[in-house]
């Protein structure tokens, strides 16, 4: 690579909201991208899960067989909880042969081959009864990252008991875990010296369940969010140098889904 290439991976980055927000002027950084983005459609994208399979390894979903959490066993009358596809599904940036610096990318894990840092499942989106397992290469980054950035849990993302102490609450930390992908993400820029770069963060999505209620309250709490993010990369992209060519994808959106799962 020439220059160094940055793919910001949001999850569940709304359509809706996005579009809305940008012609509002509301999201400076963000914005550029939805004047020229593109929305991929198709029976493919009919489940959320196996969908950063899909967009990371370029293998549909009929073949890699990860659609729920909830999977038939072969030969059997029975379903076993997973979060894994049935069949290796590497990312792309293990073939490029190329230095690479991986922040949270969901749906894969690290390949000790590559020259570069890779954290894959720390603070993704994931189903309670079948979390991922948070990964490293090397392993006792994840170690580092726990102890001076956070646990990698994330907080719960369905609540049918919701109240508006908890929403408030919610909305608090989602402010402060965005600020923190947003720390982490600087430092990286500024050690540089790779040429792909990911950076994931999911709390659009977490937030998408609990914060985004149907009243105006909750549209000012999502708008609120959307906008620490947009200033969080933004920042991050400033410290890019001269030439490095962005990509910002969502691998699916998250529309009037307060407080349920679906």
């Amino acid at each position: 690579m020439n220059h160094p290439a940055i793919i910001f991976a949001i999850d569940s980055a709304e359509t809706r909201l996005l579009e809305k927000y940008a012609a509002a002027g509301q999201l400076p950084f963000l914005g550029q991208f939805v004047k020229n983005w593109r929305i991929v459609e198709g029976p493919h994208h009919f489940c959320e899960m196996g969908a950063w399979t899909t967009f990371w390894s370029g293998i549909p979903a009929v073949q890699h067989g990860y659609h729920c959490i909830r999977r038939l066993v072969a030969g059997e009358y029975a379903v076993e909880l997973s979060h894994r596809p049935i069949q290796a599904c590497p990312p792309f940036w293990t073939t490029m042969g190329r230095s690479v610096s991986i922040w949270d990318a969901q749906e894969c894990d690290p390949d000790p081959k590559l020259e570069g840092e890779q954290l894959c499942n720390w603070r993704t989106s994931f189903a309670d009864r079948c979390p991922p397992t948070p990964a490293s290469n090397p392993e006792v980054m994840l170690d580092d990252v726990v102890a001076r950035y956070g646990e990698p849990s994330r907080p719960e993302a369905i609540n049918l008991r919701d109240i508006a102490k908890s929403r408030r609450n919610f909305f608090q930390l989602s402010k402060q875990r965005i600020a923190t992908c947003g720390r982490l993400f600087r430092e990286v820029m500024q050690r540089g010296g790779r040429d792909l770069y990911v950076f994931g963060c999911a709390e659009i999505h977490s937030a998408g369940h609990l914060c985004w209620t149907y009243d105006e309250e909750g549209e000012e709490r999502m708008l609120e969010l959307y906008q620490d993010l947009d200033r969080e990369l933004e920042s991050v992209h400033r410290l890019a140098p001269e030439g490095t060519r962005v990509l910002a994808v969502s691998a699916y959106g998250i529309y009037a889904n307060y407080p349920a799962s679906d």
